[in-house]
């Protein structure tokens, strides 16, 4: 090989240096955060199960609790979120619950309806679904309501659908401090929702 060779193929040479080292850093965030994550089962009962990429069952305030790695498809690329998910007992048939975005609000005045409970601030905040109208009334009581009102600002974003509270952040949490918080937040958002 002669140097003009060499000058020729260096800068491909490069490239492959740096998408080696690239991936090799990629990997080694992975396993960190796997690390981190079976760290956090292991400290609270949760068990892995098989089949899905990084995902944990077990309890939280006796009620199922599931926490896993959640990607969604978006245009052509695709986002990973941190998602745990509480099954709530006593939920009406049918309820779901999640922040209201701009979208709904012009949804709203297009004509497409959710349930309105009658209190401004309440009814401004979220979208309601339920299969009957009266049983999501009732259920939304003064003490559940004020719950869902103040964990919508401790809590990024949350939803109730089909008997479960999910709570999700856009990214994998490495931090553990960060992943403890939501865990109890959300613990604490059923447990209201248990209880009320």
């Amino acid at each position: 090989m002669t140097s003009e060779d060499f000058y020729y193929f260096l800068p491909y040479i490069l490239g492959f240096i740096v998408l080696v080292w690239y991936f090799r850093k990629r990997v080694e965030a992975g396993r960190k955060i796997e690390r981190r994550w079976r760290m956090f089962a292991d400290e609270r009962g949760l068990v892995e199960q098989g089949g899905g990429f990084l995902e944990f069952h077990g309890e939280s305030h006796g009620m199922h609790f599931i926490l896993d790695a959640h990607t969604v498809k978006t245009g052509d690329s695709y986002k990973t979120y941190t998602r745990m998910r509480i099954q709530v007992p006593g939920l009406p048939e049918g309820f779901g619950i999640r922040r209201e975005t701009g979208f709904d609000r012009l949804g709203k005045k297009l004509g497409l309806a959710d349930i309105q409970i009658g209190d401004s601030e309440f009814d401004k905040s979220f979208i309601i679904k339920g299969a009957d109208e009266e049983k999501v009334k009732t259920y939304l009581n003064q003490e559940r309501r004020h719950a869902l009102i103040r964990y919508l600002d401790e809590l990024e974003s949350f939803e109730i659908k089909d008997g479960f509270l999910a709570v999700e952040k856009p990214y994998m949490i490495e931090n553990l401090p960060e992943m403890d918080m939501l865990f109890s937040k959300a613990g604490d958002l059923a447990q209201s929702l248990v209880g009320g």
